[in-house]
C-alpha cells in the first residue's frame, strides 16, 4: 500500500512540475467553459433579443400570422423599416435594401417572405435568409430562433402542405384510394365513418385554417 501511495505522490509531483501539462489540463478547459458559458448561458435571465430585418412582400394571412408571432417573440426583434437620411422619414425595407444593410454589417441577418411565399398552389413555404458571413455564429443562432418561432406557430399549415405534396406526387385518385383504406381501418377500430374521414382529409379549407390560426394567436396573447 505504501508503495502505491509513493507512486501516486511521485506522479502528482511530476504533473504539478509540468506547467504546460497543468495549464492544458485544468486552466484552458476552465477558461473555455467561462467564455462559452457567458455567450450561450442565460445566467438565470433570458438572452437578449437578436435584431433582424423582416421583409413581408407576400402580405397574406399566413405571412401576417408569422409577422405577428415574430413581433411577440422573446428572442427575435424584427425591424421592418429604417429612417431615410435624405427625407428623414420611415421607409419600409425591401429585399434589395435588406441585402444592402446586411452586406454593410448593420444587421447580422435578414429574412424575406417573397410574393410567392405561399400561394394557392404552393407545396411549401418560401423564405429567403440573408446573413453576414463574418457573424456566422450569431447568424446560426438567429436562424435557429427563427425556425423555432415560425414552425411552432404554423402547425395548421402542415395538413395543407402534406395534401398538396401528395396530390402533386401521386394524383388525386391514388391519394383518395390510400385515404379510403386508412379510413377503413379507423372505421373498424375507432368507429369513424369512412366517408367522413375521406371528405375531411381531401377537402381541407386552407383559408379557414388560416383564420383559425390568426384567431388562436390573438387569444393566446
Amino acid at each position: 500500500m505504501k508503495t502505491l501511495l509513493r507512486l501516486i505522490e511521485k506522479d502528482i509531483t511530476r504533473f504539478l512540475k509540468d506547467k504546460p501539462g497543468f495549464v492544458l489540463t485544468f486552466v484552458v478547459p476552465m477558461v473555455l467553459i467561462i467564455i462559452f458559458g457567458s455567450i450561450f448561458g442565460d445566467n438565470g435571465s433570458p438572452r437578449g433579443k437578436s435584431s433582424i430585418i423582416l421583409v413581408d412582400e407576400s402580405n397574406t394571412l399566413v405571412s401576417r400570422l408569422i409577422v405577428s408571432r415574430l413581433d411577440s417573440s422573446e428572442t427575435i426583434r424584427p425591424v421592418k423599416s429604417y429612417r431615410s437620411e435624405e427625407t428623414q422619414k420611415e421607409v419600409k425595407f425591401t429585399e434589395t435594401s435588406a441585402m444592402k444593410w446586411v452586406k454593410e454589417g448593420k444587421f447580422a441577418a435578414a429574412i424575406v417572405m417573397p410574393e410567392d411565399f405561399f400561394t394557392d398552389t404552393s407545396t411549401a413555404v418560401k423564405f429567403k435568409f440573408y446573413y453576414d458571413p463574418k457573424n456566422e455564429i450569431e447568424s446560426a443562432m438567429i436562424r435557429g430562433d427563427l425556425e423555432q418561432n415560425i414552425m411552432s406557430q404554423i402547425p395548421r399549415l402542415l395538413p395543407v402542405l402534406i395534401q398538396r405534396n401528395a396530390l402533386s406526387a401521386l394524383g388525386r385518385d391514388s391519394v383518395k384510394t390510400i385515404i379510403r383504406k386508412i379510413g377503413g381501418v379507423l372505421d373498424r377500430y375507432l368507429d369513424i365513418p369512412v366517408d367522413t374521414f375521406v371528405n375531411r382529409t381531401m377537402n381541407i379549407d386552407s383559408s379557414s385554417l388560416y383564420s383559425k390560426s390568426v384567431g388562436t394567436s390573438k387569444d393566446g396573447n
